[in-house]
């Protein structure tokens, strides 16, 4: 600031004027206001989008349409927020995440069958489960009745059998689940995929040793 002071007090090489008159007499009048926001410093950065309808920046997930699935989009980030832009458009607008690892996310950005994934909430899953049947209602109720948001994948997971297998067999399968006291997905996956829930249930049942992950239950006096 004294420099500027100081050499604006001498004849200008070029202009023959003194910078300080000049700007008292001219360039003085002519200045605006400062902006009420002050200036936001960007980032900018190519990204691709992912199948699961994010891109990644800085640590973290945004959320754009599903139909750009595979195309690189152009993100701009200011301390605030994230715009992200395909072709010199804006196609999605987001409040930066406030740590690593958030994902943030507009449904509308999701394909039906994603969304539809996602409404599948607690209440929903114990509702199918009774339209299914009795064995598969209590099943999905005791899955459920601790920690549901943890168990909920599983739940869903469960359900989305009936679409394989129909709601007779699943009903059955979970029929066998309860009596031996699996309330896992891969137990109920495995008693359709062996036909198990075909056969009548055993009059007792004993655990045997197994690896993990596998179907860990003998019938004594029925099928194996």
């Amino acid at each position: 600031m004294l420099w500027c002071m100081e050499k604006g007090k001498r004849i200008h090489g070029t202009t023959k004027r003194v910078p300080l008159e000049v700007f008292d007499e001219v360039e003085k009048e002519a200045l605006l206001p400062l902006p009420e926001e002050p200036f936001e410093i960007c980032t900018w950065k190519e990204c691709k989008l992912h199948p699961d309808c994010h891109i990644v920046f800085d640590g973290s997930y945004y959320s754009a349409p599903h139909r750009l699935i595979g195309e690189k989009l152009w993100v701009r980030a200011t301390a605030k927020e994230v715009r992200l832009f395909f072709e010199h458009k804006q196609v999605a607008m987001h409040l930066r995440a406030e740590r690593k690892g958030e994902r943030v996310t507009l449904q509308d950005h999701l394909p039906p069958e994603k969304v539809a994934y996602i409404m599948q909430a607690p209440s929903w899953c114990r509702e199918r489960a009774k339209q299914i049947g009795e064995n598969t209602g209590s099943f999905i109720e005791t899955l459920l009745s601790d920690k549901p948001l943890n168990r909920l994948r599983t739940a869903q997971g469960v359900l989305r059998l009936a679409h394989k297998y129909g709601p007779r067999r699943l009903e059955n399968a979970c029929e066998k689940a309860l009596f031996y006291n699996e309330l896992r997905y891969g137990a109920v996956k495995t008693i359709l995929e062996k036909g198990l829930d075909k056969e009548n249930l055993p009059e007792r049942a004993v655990s045997i040793p197994s690896s993990p992950g596998r179907f860990v239950r003998s019938w004594i006096g029925g099928a194996g």
